[in-house]
C-alpha cells in the first residue's frame, strides 16, 4: 500500500484555505453589491422619472411647433421651424442619453428581481413563503 507524501497533505490543505478565503470574499463582494445597487435605485428611478417629463415636454413643444405651421403662413413659419428645430435638438440630445437611461431602467429592473428572489428564498418581503 503506497503512503501519502506529507507534503501533498500541506500542499492541499494550503489550497483548500484558499479556497475558502476566496469564497468568503466573493460572498463580501457579492452582498456589498447589492447594498450599492439597492443604494443607487432610488436616484435611478427618480432620473428616469425625470427622462420621462422631459420627453413629454420635448413631444408637446413637437406638437405645438407642428400646430403653428400648420396654422400660421409666411414669417410665422420661419419662427415655428426655429420651435420644432430647437425641439428636435432636444429630442437628439434625450436619444444621446436614451441608452444610458435603458441601462438604468435594466438595472433597476435586475436589482427589483434579485430583491423579490432573495425575498422570497429567505422569507424578508414579510410575507409567507409561497409553497411550489
Amino acid at each position: 500500500m503506497t503512503t501519502v507524501p506529507t507534503w501533498w497533505i500541506w500542499l492541499s490543505g494550503a489550497f483548500f484555505a484558499i479556497a475558502c478565503v476566496a469564497g468568503l470574499a466573493l460572498a463580501f463582494l457579492a452582498v456589498r453589491l447589492l447594498l450599492v445597487l439597492q443604494a443607487i435605485r432610488p436616484k435611478v428611478e427618480a432620473t428616469l422619472d425625470r427622462v420621462e417629463r422631459v420627453a413629454e415636454q420635448v413631444e408637446q413643444l413637437a406638437t405645438a411647433a407642428r400646430g403653428t405651421v400648420e396654422s400660421v403662413g409666411g414669417r410665422a413659419k420661419t419662427v415655428a421651424g426655429a420651435f420644432e428645430l430647437i425641439a428636435l435638438a432636444t429630442a437628439s440630445r434625450f436619444q444621446a442619453v436614451s441608452k444610458l437611461i435603458a441601462a438604468l431602467g435594466t438595472a433597476a429592473k435586475v436589482i427589483g428581481a434579485l430583491r423579490g428572489l432573495k425575498g422570497k428564498r429567505r422569507g424578508l418581503d414579510n410575507k409567507p413563503a409561497k409553497r411550489g
